[in-house]
């Protein structure tokens, strides 16, 4: 399977955020990852980080989405 593109998602709220991952293959069908659930301070970043390169590791590109609600675009 080989991806053109991934977007990463990313859902924040104050004491947990939720990311997944679409992946468009070359041939334009979507594929997505579970979503998943990280605490939002140092130790769900890094968890982050571990699985996004797990998942990730033969990418072309990779674009970060995060919703801008409230003051979060800040």
């Amino acid at each position: 399977m080989e991806f053109q593109k991934h977007c990463f998602g990313i859902d924040i709220s104050r004491l947990t955020f939720a990311a997944y991952i679409c992946g468009k293959l070359l041939n334009q069908d979507v594929k997505f990852t579970e979503v998943r659930t990280f605490s939002n301070d140092k130790k769900g970043f890094n968890q982050l980080n571990r699985w996004v390169v797990k998942e990730l590791e033969h990418t072309a590109v990779l674009v970060y989405l995060m919703q801008a609600t409230g003051v979060c675009y800040e």
